[in-house]
């Protein structure tokens, strides 16, 4: 999924390759794909991503009747979701 993890892919994949030269599908990251089915959609950084969480959660919970907590205290759980 991530750019680090395809390249360790392609290392490995060409370690198993016995003919020379080898002619490999075109592999992209899921950011990547998923920017190729909808280029004019914007691809929002993390930091933007945790604010728009953290609305969207206060939000939830305001409809619910319930507390929320501090965008701090938010921030580790966001990480984990996104």
């Amino acid at each position: 999924p991530s750019k680090r993890a395809l390249s360790f892919f392609r290392h490995h994949l060409s370690q198993l390759a016995t003919a020379r030269p080898l002619f490999a599908p075109r592999m992209e990251t899921v950011s990547e794909f998923m920017h190729s089915l909808q280029p004019q959609v914007q691809i929002l950084d993390k930091t933007a991503l945790l604010f728009k969480l953290y609305q969207t959660y206060c939000e939830v919970r305001a409809e619910r009747g319930e507390m929320t907590e501090s965008f701090d205290e938010f921030l580790y759980w966001g990480n984990i979701i996104l």
